[in-house]
Parts: structure tokens; C-alpha cells; sequence
């Protein structure tokens, strides 16, 4: 493997680590307001992780644009209603303690965000990311190369 691969992939999974901890902070922090037995949170943390277990098995061995579509559909959903919900909590935080929803702050840790998303894809779609998959490879298959099923295009 070349040296730009390894530094890409280090690169990703520092990326992913990032991500999957504020994302569990942000699910979590609402369950400090109750006492949650250690059942409760194994039974919330199989409820949250086996769907991405299942679909990640499936969705590496068969690629489908109908089936992909679908699922991007139900995910995009997904975010819609946390972004909503948690939009709605913190305008009720903020408006609790007289302080303005949206400040200097706010507006720019979410445009830092979103700049590092975009160039996170520009990096990985110019220098060196995942391939295409070929226009006469079928399109529902059983992958034994499944660095063709994933487009990182940002566009």
C-alpha cells in the first residue's frame, strides 16, 4: 500500500473518531437528565448500533442504486428529524436562560464544520480516494471489490 493511501486512510479514521464522539456526546447528553440502568443503555446501544452492523455487512457484499437510494432516503430522514429536534431543544435552552439562539459563535463553529466536510471530500475525491465503480460492472452484484461500491464525491 503507498504512502498516500496510508495517510489518507489515518486521516479518515482520525476524521470518523471525531465524528462518532461528539455524535455519541450529543445522543447521550439528554439521558443525564434520568438515571439510566446499565440495562437501559446496552438496550439503547443495540438499538442504535446493530442496524449499522447489518446494513454495513450487506452493503459491502451487494450494491444496488435502488436499494442505496432507498436507505440514503431513510437516513437523510434520519437527520432531518435530530436536526430538528435538537434545533427545538436548544431555541427552548436559549430562550430559558434570555440568551440569544444564534450568536458569533454558533454561526462560526458551523461554518468551520462545514468547511472541513467539504474539504474532506475535495482531499479524498482529488488525492487519491476510493474508485468509481466501472460502467459495465453489473449493478447488483455479490462484491468481491467493495472499493467500488462507495462514491466520496462531494458533488
Amino acid at each position: 500500500m503507498g504512502q498516500k493511501k496510508k495517510a489518507l486512510g489515518t486521516f479518515l479514521i482520525i476524521g470518523f473518531t471525531l465524528h462518532n464522539i461528539t455524535e455519541g456526546i450529543g445522543i447521550a447528553a439528554p439521558l443525564l437528565k434520568t438515571s439510566p440502568r446499565f440495562r437501559d443503555f446496552l438496550l439503547l446501544g443495540v438499538i442504535a448500533g446493530a442496524p449499522a452492523i447489518v446494513g454495513t455487512w450487506i452493503g459491502g457484499f451487494i450494491f444496488s442504486p435502488i436499494l442505496g437510494s432507498l436507505f440514503l432516503g431513510i437516513g437523510a430522514g434520519a437527520i432531518l428529524q435530530v436536526i430538528y429536534v435538537i434545533t427545538k431543544m436548544l431555541i427552548e435552552d436559549h430562550r430559558t436562560h434570555k440568551e440569544p439562539s444564534v450568536s458569533w459563535l454558533n454561526l462560526s463553529g458551523f461554518t468551520i464544520g462545514l468547511l472541513i466536510m467539504y474539504f474532506t471530500a475535495f482531499f479524498v475525491k482529488f488525492k487519491g480516494g476510493l474508485k468509481r465503480r466501472p460502467e459495465s460492472m453489473p449493478l447488483l452484484e455479490i462484491s468481491t471489490a467493495p472499493e467500488y461500491c462507495m462514491d466520496l464525491s462531494p458533488w
